[in-house]
């Protein structure tokens, strides 16, 4: 990550917590950016989880994360379901169990990208969430 992104992310923060002193919850596009994220400490007064999925591939239904889904999801990538809830369900523990007054999802343009912000919106909606949503 370069100074020009961290800076950039330095002044999101900045104009986040202005409105949210906690109650912070950022959805990063995967492992890889949880670890930066967590190793150079952005947006370290808010909770991070990972979302490591691959939506754009294999067969899901209407809702998201039950465990018709996860078995479904499993199923698709050929792993186990102990697997596939370790990967990608137990990082994102926090979304599940906490109330978070704002949302940062950070998900890129790609198509990759887009699957899986659609899926996190989706369950979003499903839960009926009703706090502020930010997509960068």
């Amino acid at each position: 990550m370069d100074i020009s992104q961290k800076l950039m992310i330095g002044a999101l923060q900045n104009k986040i917590y202005e409105q949210f002193d906690q109650g912070i919850l950022n959805i990063l596009n995967g492992q890889m950016m949880y670890e930066e994220f967590s190793e150079n400490q952005l947006m370290k007064k808010s909770d991070y989880a990972p979302f490591n999925e691959a939506m754009c591939s294999n067969n899901t239904c209407v809702t998201i994360f039950s465990d018709h889904f996860k078995k479904k999801r499993a199923s698709g990538h050929r792993v186990s379901l102990r697997d596939y809830e370790a990967v990608t369900v137990t990082p994102l523990k926090p979304l599940f169990e906490n109330k978070y007054k704002c949302i940062v999802l950070w998900f890129g343009d790609d198509m990759f990208c887009q699957m899986n912000l659609l899926t996190v919106l989706a369950f979003l909606e499903l839960e009926g969430y009703r706090g502020k949503v930010f997509f960068i």
